[in-house]
């Protein structure tokens, strides 16, 4: 049996929007990772890509009283994604996911 592989590290993501209306929208988001991963026997860095297409609809307002006030924006959505990663290849060096987003990408409130 395989041993769990672990990794961590950091990323960088450039996404652009494809298409999109007054409450809808689509993109294309390409990532590059630099990762550090162990399976418990051996530690080794890897480096790794994913290119995703989500589309979410989306919804941004406002409500205020006379003591708070709070806007915001939130999107749902789904996405699908295919990734590359230099790992042993007992492991996989491919991965195709799909899923399900909620995002909060701006939200204030105050009182």
């Amino acid at each position: 049996t395989l041993a769990r592989l672990r990794m961590h590290g950091g990323y960088f993501s450039l996404s652009r929007r494809l298409v999109g209306d007054k409450h809808w929208r689509t993109w294309l988001t390409a990532r590059g990772e630099l990762l550090r991963a162990t399976d418990g026997e051996r530690d080794f860095s890897a480096i790794g890509g994913a290119l995703r297409v989500s589309t979410e609809l989306f919804g941004s307002g406002a409500v205020s009283d006379k003591n708070a006030i709070a806007i915001g924006t939130i999107a749902v959505g789904i996405y699908f994604e295919a990734t590359v990663r230099d790992v042993p290849i007992e492991y996989g060096r491919v991965g195709i996911t799909s899923g399900v987003l909620c995002r909060l990408p701006f939200f204030a409130a105050g009182g």
